[in-house]
């Protein structure tokens, strides 16, 4: 037991000198003082550096990819929100028994379109004017004119000019730049809205 204590209490404190480190001495009496100060200084300028070049290699790489992509998300983002539109006019179309619809106003830089209510003479505009993003093209197709209208018993038209149909191209939503579109498809006896393209 003897032994045991004398070798985990070192009876010379002073420090030690690199022969002497194998002789079983505990580590921490072999460390200066001033030795722990040096060591808690924190990062040198060249561990920084490199972390600042591995930070802006990897924003060269991610950026210019996530900026080709924002096209695509602007018309994913218009061509969803479209189909809200078109979903809330039916369902309104429905619920009211009366006629609604979604136009569209495709003049100047951004194209708009909002859902409207049939008075019997006029169309009114209900809720807030949506637009899509500036590097997105609304293109209403063929008959649909600049409005969908979606009637009390839940069949829908383009510009009442369509006719009857399970499958009618009816928006077409594309970057400007060209590319990428998406397309919204009419059935005209139920009023289901259906995505395509990407």
């Amino acid at each position: 037991m003897k032994k045991l204590r004398s070798f985990l209490q070192p009876q010379n404190t002073k420090p030690l000198k690199i022969k002497e480190i194998s002789s079983g001495t505990p580590l921490a009496s072999l460390i200066k003082p001033d030795m722990l100060d040096d060591m808690e200084k924190g990062f040198t300028l060249v561990e920084l550096l490199v972390v600042v070049a591995v930070i802006a290699i990897t924003l060269a790489i991610a950026i210019p990819m996530l900026m080709s992509q924002m096209p695509k998300w602007h018309v994913n983002g218009t061509v969803r929100d479209i189909q809200a539109k078109f979903m809330m006019a039916r369902m309104r179309a429905i619920q009211e028994n009366k006629i609604y619809g979604v136009a569209f106003t495709l003049t100047g830089a951004i194209d708009s379109y909002r859902v409207v209510k049939f008075n019997g003479a006029t169309w009114d505009s209900v809720g807030i004017v949506a637009e899509g993003a500036a590097d997105v093209d609304i293109l209403p197709a063929g008959c649909a004119g600049d409005r969908v209208e979606f009637y009390e018993n839940g069949t829908a038209d383009g510009s009442g000019v369509c006719g009857p149909s399970n499958d009618v191209e009816i928006v077409e939503v594309r970057g400007t730049s060209g590319g990428f579109s998406r397309k919204l498809h009419l059935n005209t006896y139920t009023g289901n809205i259906i995505m395509t393209g990407g």
